[in-house]
């Protein structure tokens, strides 16, 4: 193929594309992000790499004379599109016309930023050095779930999936389970996304969650935990989907969470371009992935806004079945869950323990490595190359399949607490300012030497930190505890893990709910009256 007019030099790094992950990749890169109006134009092409060809003929600059070649790639751009649309379902008119001529203007004006590259300067930098793979819909690993989301002409399926970790775990289980939740989720939240996404995990679904603090985080754990339980047989795995490329994968503060799910059978999935910063618009986008992923979604706690309820959403509208745990009426973390009840939306979820009535049979999960324990050598950093994870590999198939798992549960959430988009964006924080990584705690029975000592009674300890809390009248919320603990004698208390510390405050505190010493509120503990006065 001649480049016509075009300059020498210009016209080589297109013509050298010839795989179809590294076209939808482009194409990708040139839409920013899902377009229903770029999924007509591939519907109205021959292929991908026809119309990612079709884009780098043409170029953006209107000051520069038009070859005949340019011209004729515009036609075919145009032909593309209303071929597609008809395809489609869809009516064509003027405006719509005139619509994507001003969008496909913008995709033509990122695709000329890579335009003079060659093939293999683009897969370097679409798969991060090699460190990332893609999935495409030819691929043998596509959910085909996500094709689900064609069936509405104003939506658009992923043109394709970037991903980390093991990308069969998402075709090991025909009906995934999401979990989703709001980041501020109490303890009750806490527990529910927690036990549902363990369950699921023992029963071998795929557990699918957002990867954010407070519900999802809870839930990509219980999934995990799951691996430390006595059963006979493998355990589902947990993907975590990203609004953001997997070079701003975030909260900072999940870091370990990411690599606990990449390095035992999970993936970490995005369908943006690897450094598509997670703006907040992004998140409602990725929401539909997740959505289409499930084929039960289980809210856990919402409040009135959430994104978890524009997840339900997206499920409701795909024919999914949704499930919502119902809260206490004065509690606004219980809001969005009570009211899609209430206006029949959800069903409601009446148990957190018994997920046979709300999921398909219990069964065997796709092949996936096993690791034998959770230790901090199996954490790979971000900064691994292909070779470390083709090293890790080795490891884990010279791993015995009997090897006992140390992790009975894993931590939930390092902190319950209000967190904003922002906290995902670049310049919020830095390599530097990344704890180190260290071993997720084992079995809860042995976090502690204070639990284990007979002169220190932990829960007379949460009890005076909760009394310390209400003395400075601040709330005694597990972050506060935490900061009390530390500056006490029963600092001793606190793990090597800050994931580990919040899991036994959590859990300790659970215990005096029960027996009745302590009650939570919008994520506060106090001391119930009665016992107040004993104490």
């Amino acid at each position: 193929m001649r480049a016509g007019n075009r300059p020498a030099g210009i016209q080589a790094a297109h013509l050298r594309i010839r795989d179809d992950w590294l076209a939808r990749a482009v194409l990708n890169f040139a839409a920013d992000g899902p377009d229903a109006l770029m999924h007509a134009s591939l519907l109205g092409s021959e292929c991908p790499l026809d119309l990612c060809q079709t884009l780098l003929e043409i170029s953006p600059d209107t000051s520069l004379p038009i070859s005949a070649r340019q011209s004729q790639a515009r036609t075919q751009l145009d032909r593309a599109f209303i071929q597609g649309a008809i395809r489609w379902g869809r009516q064509i008119n003027g405006k719509d016309m005139d619509r994507f001529r001003r969008v496909s203007t913008t995709w033509r004006s990122r695709v000329e930023s890579v335009r003079n590259w060659d093939a293999d300067r683009l897969k370097e930098s679409l798969t991060d050095g090699g460190t990332l793979w893609v999935l495409t819909p030819t691929s043998d690993a596509w959910p085909s779930q996500l094709n689900d989301l064609s069936q509405r002409s104003d939506w658009a399926p992923p043109l394709c999936l970037w991903g980390r970790g093991n990308k069969d775990s998402l075709i090991s289980c025909s009906k995934p389970v999401a979990v989703v939740g709001s980041r501020t989720c109490d303890l009750y939240g806490s527990y529910i996304a927690h036990e549902i996404g363990r369950q699921a995990a023992l029963q071998g679904h795929l557990v699918v969650s957002g990867g954010a603090m407070g519900a999802d985080a809870q839930a990509h754990w219980g999934a995990l935990s799951a691996r430390g339980e006595e059963y006979t047989g493998d355990t589902g795995s947990t993907v975590a989907v990203f609004a953001g490329g997997l070079k701003r994968m975030g909260p900072l503060r999940n870091r370990e969470l990411f690599q606990a799910i990449e390095r035992h059978g999970g993936a970490l999935i995005s369908e943006m371009h690897p450094e598509t910063i997670p703006e907040g618009r992004r998140f409602l986008l990725r929401n539909r992935i997740i959505a289409a992923l499930a084929s039960t979604i289980v809210v856990a706690q919402a409040r009135y806004r959430s994104g978890a309820l524009n997840t339900a959403t997206w499920g409701a509208e795909l024919g999914r079945e949704i499930y919502a745990a119902p809260g206490r009426i004065d509690t606004p973390e219980n809001t969005g869950c009570n009211r899609l009840i209430h206006q029949g939306k959800a069903t409601i979820l009446i148990s957190a323990t018994d997920i046979n009535g709300i999921c398909h049979a219990p069964h065997q999960p796709g092949a996936y490595p096993v690791v034998g324990s959770f230790q901090s050598s199996d954490l790979e950093d971000d900064t691994g190359t292909a070779k470390s994870r083709e090293d890790t590999s080795d490891q884990i198939e010279k791993s015995l399949p009997e090897q006992e798992i140390a992790v009975k549960r894993q931590p939930m959430s390092k902190k319950i607490g209000s967190k904003s988009d922002k906290e995902l964006e670049p310049g919020k924080g830095s390599e530097d300012d990344l704890p180190p990584l260290e071993e997720i705690p084992p079995a809860l029975e042995y976090l502690t030497e204070a639990e284990n000592c007979p002169h220190v009674d932990p829960e007379e300890v949460i009890l005076k930190a909760i009394r310390a809390c209400c003395k400075k009248d601040e709330a005694a919320t597990v972050d506060a505890l935490i900061r009390t603990l530390e500056g006490s004698r029963f600092s001793g208390m606190a793990t090597s893990s800050e994931a580990g510390t919040v899991q036994l405050v959590l859990r300790l505190l659970g215990r005096l709910e029960l027996e009745g010493k302590i009650e939570t509120v919008n994520g506060s503990a106090h001391l119930v009256k009665q016992n107040q006065a004993s104490h």
